[in-house]
């Protein structure tokens, strides 16, 4: 048993040295981290609590990473990455847990689970990204591992402890997966209830307190800001429909007001409850519902959200398994977990948005719940290639495998170095911010101001105000705040990008006269099949009336 502690400690060691090396080298943010989580740190960490948290996003993220932030003396950014990584490599715990209840104590299983879930490319790309997806896998993990707990004993206080918890950072973590927690918290109480006679559930009782306790901090805070406690303002707009006799007349802020000049509620219709309900819709993505190509590339995106690298493994298994009489029940609560978040995360954004749509990363962080059947079936291919193979020649390859998928893991990050079109997007983007950071270092205004709140959109009170056609996040790493295009006559510098062919001169133009002055920026040029290209940049001034003055 000690032996099985020290791999599982050198593989979370392990793991979390990878994740934060290939952080280091990603220096472009995603773009939800560069507008809302990287500045909710960086708010955190100088004291700015208005600007620390929002109704718009649970509490989780933004306060873990902004105390790295504060500790470390580190950008929100770089925060952000440490809370996903460390929560990537933490998975390796409760993964070990369910398999060593579910799979009757084999530990090569077990290990074997361990290494896969590491080994995930696509987890990977989520540890070093700075998003919130390693944390929602690990509380799912969590969740998951502390029902299989409760169902092989009910009397035991532990399971229902980490299925509390799983919970709590449930909702804490994301709007979508409130969802998965509630279920989890049903399926305790009926096991707590019907376990060999019916009795009464204190045990769920103690797990809801523990839960409760944990995410009170984020519904205290919404029920002061915006009339409820919830953990997003999005729930808040189901329960002023719902139960709007709650609400916090007191409250900062009203769901029904219209703030920094527009609305951003849109009515939709819904059938929860049969009420038509008022939901923010918020698209996801551009895209059409309903046409023939979005919903082909919304099958795909299932289907890439399922992680098909091991997906094929994992159902030969299962299907073995069911067949000749090996399927325990355990297995099923996993495979139910699964399933059940997959269709929860397509159905909300359905009903909610009314779209054929969703991201991979959305589902992701339940897959790992399946990587049991792929170890096992992993396990079985190595026994019967040792006995046709040399065993040096099955090592090789198992390390080849493993290099590559971490080379898959970064293949986004070594894509923003080798590929030109990326690599000169990633040159250029750190170039504007470093030429708009330096002028506004010269013109002496304050680098705070005071934004109205607006209830659905985080609004960080950095200056300057920046508008970039095409490099999203010269906004953060310019240290400003980005303006949309209907407000482009509010922006204090316009980045005005494009990447052509040599030799054509015909671009879109900005009409320059309602600005000062403009720099063009230096080109970066590169070659790709045998056609050169460049990557320039106009950086138009504005007239510099300052909202502080």
């Amino acid at each position: 048993m000690k032996k099985e502690r020290k791999i599982l400690w050198s593989l979370f060691g392990a793991f979390f040295l990878l994740s934060i090396v290939l952080s280091i080298i990603d220096v472009i943010p995603a773009r939800d981290v560069a507008f809302r989580y990287a500045p909710m740190a960086e708010a955190f960490a100088r004291g700015d609590w208005d600007f620390a948290f929002h109704p718009r996003v649970p509490m989780a993220l933004p306060l873990m990473a902004g105390i790295v932030c504060f500790v470390f003396k580190c950008s929100g950014f770089m925060a952000c990455k440490i809370i996903s990584s460390l929560f990537y490599s933490l998975t390796v715990f409760p993964i070990y847990g369910i398999s060593i209840k579910v799979f009757k104590k084999n530990y090569n299983i077990a290990l074997t689970s361990v290494i896969s879930t590491g080994f995930c490319s696509h987890l990977i790309r989520l540890g070093y990204s700075g998003l919130r997806d390693s944390l929602k896998e690990f509380a799912i993990i969590l969740a998951v591992y502390g029902i299989v707990k409760i169902y092989q004993n009910r009397e035991k206080l532990s399971g229902y402890i980490y299925g509390a918890v799983g919970m709590a950072l449930l909702v804490t973590c994301r709007v979508d997966a409130v969802l998965f927690a509630i279920i989890i918290g049903l399926t305790m109480m009926i096991f707590d209830i019907f376990a060999s006679k019916l009795r009464f559930p204190w045990r769920t009782i103690i797990a809801a307190v523990t839960c409760l306790a944990i995410i009170s901090p984020n519904l205290i805070y919404n029920y002061r800001t915006i009339g409820y406690p919830v953990s997003e303002a999005r729930l808040a707009v189901i329960m002023d429909k719902v139960v709007p006799q709650i609400c916090n007349k007191n409250a900062k802020l009203s769901l029904h007001q219209a703030t920094n000049g527009k609305n951003e509620e849109k009515k939709v219709n819904s059938s929860i409850s049969g009420v038509q309900k008022k939901v923010l819709s918020q698209p996801l993505h551009d895209i059409k519902s309903g046409g023939e190509n979005d919903f082909g590339e919304y099958l795909k995106n299932i289907f890439t959200g399922c992680y098909p690298y091991y997906l094929f493994l994992a159902l030969i298994v299962i299907v073995y398994r069911i067949k000749r009489k090996l399927w325990t029940k355990e297995e099923t609560i996993l495979l139910s977990g699964c399933v059940i978040h997959t269709f929860g995360i397509l159905a909300q954004i359905k009903i909610f948005h009314n779209q054929y749509y969703v991201s991979p990363r959305y589902l992701l962080p339940a897959m790992p719940l399946y990587f049991g059947w792929v170890a096992i079936g992993a396990l079985f291919v190595i026994n019967f290639l040792r006995q046709i193979v040399n065993i040096k020649l099955i090592k090789f390859i198992i390390i080849i495998g493993m290099f590559g998928l971490i080379a898959d893991g970064a293949g986004p990050l070594i894509k923003s170095y080798t590929s030109s079109k990326k690599s000169m997007r990633r040159q250029h983007s750190l170039f504007v911010a470093k030429v708009i950071t330096d002028d506004f270092k010269q013109r002496n205004i304050s680098k705070f101001y005071k934004p109205n709140l607006n209830i659905f959109s985080y609004i960080t009170n950095y200056q300057p105000f920046i508008y970039s056609n095409d490099l999203n996040t010269i906004s953060y790493l310019s240290k400003g705040n980005c303006v949309g295009l209907k407000n482009i006559s509010n922006a204090d510098y316009i980045v005005y990008s494009y990447r052509k062919k040599l030799k054509e001169q015909n671009h879109p133009q900005i009409e320059e006269d309602q600005f000062n002055e403009y720099v063009l920026l230096k080109k970066f040029c590169t070659y790709s099949r045998g056609k050169k290209y460049s990557y320039v940049s106009k950086v138009y001034f504005n007239n510099w009336r300052s909202i502080n003055e």
